[in-house]
């Protein structure tokens, strides 16, 4: 069976002159290649217009432009992006974080280019737009100790602006290089030769259609010129494109419940280590409160939520998130039924949690829960906790059933209440579990938290015990494994 090619995307419509001489060339290099690497796109739907934006607004609209192309054709396995003209690259470090696709740079490419096949070149002209000279954009990679660019001056720049903008005003099946357009581009190119140019770049895509001319020059004048877009091409065909150097993306499961994910996003921001809102993490948050509850399922005759739960993990899954996290501790009971089924870990919560304590208090045995009758009753923190090697102390029925009010009760957590009330009741719970023995509390339903916080150091029945939240413990693997990725 042939393998799928993945794509090399030419942003721009296919009538776009420089769009279409890249994509020719590139798909001449690729089938040529045995065995072939990549498969070459356009977008027939591109917005993208090559004309020089005179407002801010056309800037966004531009750049917004090449954006949705990379999103659209995002589904044809890219495995590169190639820009349509040279002014498009001042947008490359704004696309690059947020398309996951890496962008190739045609500035790079001539970059390598000159360095390795003109190692010995220090003034470089460049056959560019007034406009690409403002920006800049070819000194950020060639303007050196070494090196020096030349543009042509006053007169020919503004006839050779003129012909790029012609040419780029006209499509694939109705342009023709005119003879003024020709004299223009050869009298720009005398005049980078009059000022002692030792190379010269076709500084813009459009103009490379006018490469015969131009070659034919060079083989006059003894000045060879680099036609960007063959050089453009021959970059991204050859090149082995891994994935994107996108951020680390967390996927949270959430709505189970709503209060304790949005809880949980704010224990993600607050342990973040960040000096401005950059250094922080990206995250992708299905909201699911749809999803069948867990506990009714466990212990009465509710549906069955392993569906909705996978479902949605495969929703974040699909959005690139690298790891998942789930703020509801009765929804690991059906994380063994789920994992396997996932590309991506499920960061375990619970697992987490035991993990901390035998870490942090090695020398705690009695491990105290409160949680939903759910939960105890699935026994996946027993599960974790006598792995432990620790002992599980949980309430006596009386006061489970008042966690459980606490947490479903229509006075109670999920209900929106959060009063003293039910605060006091978990209180008084904590207090129960130390009186059995308990050294150390989970507070093992993530709307319990809402009432009391995590406290290291919590004072109950004359003792000090440290009151543990999953969903902190939670919060704080998943930005370890973000800043190991890093």
């Amino acid at each position: 069976m042939t393998p799928r090619l993945r794509s090399l995307l030419v942003v721009g419509p296919p009538e776009h002159l420089g769009a279409a001489d890249i994509a020719a060339k590139m798909e001449a290099i690729c089938a040529a290649q045995a065995p072939r690497k990549y498969r070459v796109v356009l977008d027939p739907d591109s917005a993208f217009e090559d004309a020089p934006a005179t407002c801010e607004a056309e800037i966004e609209r531009g750049k917004i432009a090449l954006f949705d192309s990379i999103w659209r054709m995002d589904d044809t396995d890219l495995a590169g992006v190639l820009l349509p003209t040279i002014e498009s690259h001042r947008f490359a470090s704004e696309l690059a974080p947020v398309s996951e696709t890496p962008i190739v740079s045609m500035l790079d490419a001539l970059a390598r280019h000159v360095s390795s096949r003109y190692p010995r070149v220090r003034r470089i002209g460049v056959l560019a737009s007034a406009s690409v000279k403002s920006l800049g954009l070819f000194e950020s990679r060639f303007d050196g100790g070494a090196l020096e660019l030349i543009y042509p001056r006053a007169t020919a720049l503004r006839e050779l602006t003129a012909t790029i903008e012609t040419l780029s005003a006209s499509s694939l099946g109705e342009y023709a290089v005119s003879a003024a357009d020709l004299q223009a581009v050869e009298r720009a190119y005398d005049d980078l030769a009059d000022q002692g140019a030792e190379l010269v770049l076709v500084g813009s895509t459009v103009l490379c259609v006018a490469m015969d001319s131009l070659h034919s020059k060079a083989a006059a004048a003894g000045l060879a010129v680099v036609d960007s877009n063959q050089v453009y091409a021959e970059f991204a065909a050859e090149a082995n494109h891994a994935s994107g150097t996108r951020p680390f993306k967390i996927g949270v499961l959430g709505g189970v419940g709503p209060a304790a994910t949005v809880s949980f996003l704010d224990n993600l921001v607050r342990a973040t280590p960040a000096a401005r809102d950059q250094d922080h993490l990206k995250f992708v948050v299905e909201q699911n409160p749809q999803i069948p509850d867990r506990t009714e399922y466990l212990i009465r005759d509710g549906l069955d939520p392993t569906l909705a739960l996978y479902a949605t993990c495969k929703k974040l899954q699909d959005a690139d998130a690298d790891i998942i996290a789930i703020p509801c501790n009765t929804a690991h009971a059906f994380v063994k039924y789920i994992q396997p089924m996932l590309d991506i870990p499920i960061v375990h919560m619970l697992r987490e949690t035991v993990e901390f304590i035998t870490r942090e208090y090695a020398g705690l045995r009695n491990i105290g829960l409160l949680a939903t009758t759910g939960t105890v009753a699935s026994r996946v923190y027993h599960d974790e906790i006598e792995r432990a090697m620790r002992q599980v102390t949980t309430p006596e029925p009386v006061v489970q059933q008042q966690i459980m009010e606490v947490i479903y009760g229509p006075g109670g957590v999920k209900a929106g209440f959060l009063d003293d009330h039910c605060r006091a009741a978990v209180e008084d719970a904590i207090g129960h579990l130390v009186r059995s023995g308990a050294e150390v509390v989970i507070l093992g339903c993530t709307e319990l938290p809402l009432l009391i916080q995590q406290n290291l150091d919590y004072e109950v029945q004359g003792k000090r015990v440290p009151v543990i939240d999953p969903a902190q413990v939670l919060a704080r693997r998943c930005i370890e494994f973000s800043q190991s990725a890093r």
